[in-house]
């Protein structure tokens, strides 16, 4: 295992947080660095009204904004970012730990739209905190799955690559060609001198943690490699932090299952693809290639479970969409599980 001489993802504010046997709290710090973001720091045509609240802001990060002083601002998009602001603030406050926050955004119940940005910085800090203080290579890069779009090459294995990153280097000599690169690699062909990524391997683990906001390190999630190994251990991590529940998950090449109860898909493509396998449809090749992970999760504690999901695993898939991107909703795993009302 590879520890971190450094911290990871270290941009992020987790160092503002304050961690407790409940969960991850809040903090005033937490805040500022919220206020940082570039939506919500005044730009520099913004009005010395905006400009105070900001820095009233800074000094109280927990100062009321009714709709009145924000109606100062005399600029209705600024108006619009410190409603939100607001509303996620307040969110965080009312549920005490980020973990109770997430979980009422991924129910519905969080009293308004949260931008899916917030949605994926509150997943990066509460998977930070899971991966420990000395987190492991693989397992960080499999995290970046549940909060950052991944494009995936997938010619004789399954590499991912992180769209974000595809997409600064669109512009550079070479960039364009890097996707095509990866599916080489993927398939064992020797380099044809464009412009790559290297993939996340024991050699380059090191490199990965020094840099880990660099993301320029692609993903091998193929059956039976570190980083699907990795991803089926934290998502097993996952569920038991927020539900407790324990049990194994483990990568399988197909659901051979006669008995087949229940099933998640882990994104909007895999959930429509479990579904239609379910009902005995047949999928055509270029969807069986969208399909880029199985798992069986077969749970302990089955009280907890619902009558009629009792002694049946829970089957769950990964899939890219048509076009070659990942886009993951690890709140499925959370909120689809077939739990009793009180459990």
């Amino acid at each position: 295992m590879t520890t971190a001489p450094q911290d990871l993802w270290p941009s992020c504010g987790y160092r503002t947080l304050t961690a407790t046997p409940a969960g991850l709290q809040p903090t005033a710090d937490l805040y500022r660095h919220l206020l940082q973001r570039p939506e919500l720091r005044p730009p520099e045509e913004a009005g010395e009204a905006e400009r105070r609240l900001y820095r009233r802001l800074l000094d109280d990060p927990l100062l009321p904004l009714n709709d009145e002083v924000l109606k100062t601002l005399g600029d209705p998009e600024a108006e619009t970012n410190y409603q939100v602001y607001r509303r996620f603030r307040d969110l965080l406050e009312q549920a005490e730990t980020l973990e109770q926050a997430y979980l009422r955004i991924a129910r519905g119940q969080s009293g308004g739209p949260v931008p899916p940005v917030l949605m994926d910085w509150l997943t990066q800090l509460i998977l930070r905190g899971l991966l420990g203080p000395n987190p492991d290579a693989f397992r960080a890069r499999a995290a970046e799955l549940f909060f950052r779009e991944q494009k995936v090459a997938l010619e004789g294995g399954v590499v991912l690559a992180d769209h974000e990153y595809l997409e600064g280097r669109r512009g550079t000599p070479g960039g364009t060609d890097i996707i095509q690169s990866l599916l080489r690699e993927a398939q064992g062909l020797a380099s044809d001198g464009r412009p790559t990524l290297d993939v996340l391997n024991s050699e380059t683990a090191p490199r990965y943690l020094t840099a880990s906001e660099a993301h320029d390190l692609a993903l091998d999630i193929s059956f039976d490699s570190p980083g699907l190994i990795a991803l089926a251990g934290l998502l097993q991590d996952w569920l038991h932090h927020f539900t407790g529940l324990t049990g194994r998950l483990a990568p399988v090449k197909a659901i051979e299952d006669e008995r087949w109860r229940w099933h998640i898909g882990l994104d909007v493509n895999s959930t429509d693809l479990l579904n239609r396998l379910y009902q005995g449809a047949e999928l055509k090749r270029d969807e069986q290639r969208q399909i880029l992970a199985l798992f069986t999760l077969e749970l302990t504690g089955e009280q907890r479970l619902r009558p009629d999901a009792e002694g049946y695993p829970v089957h769950l898939g990964l899939a890219m969409d048509r076009q070659g991107f990942l886009r993951m909703k690890p709140q499925n795993l959370l909120i689809n599980l077939p739990l009793r009302e009180d459990g």
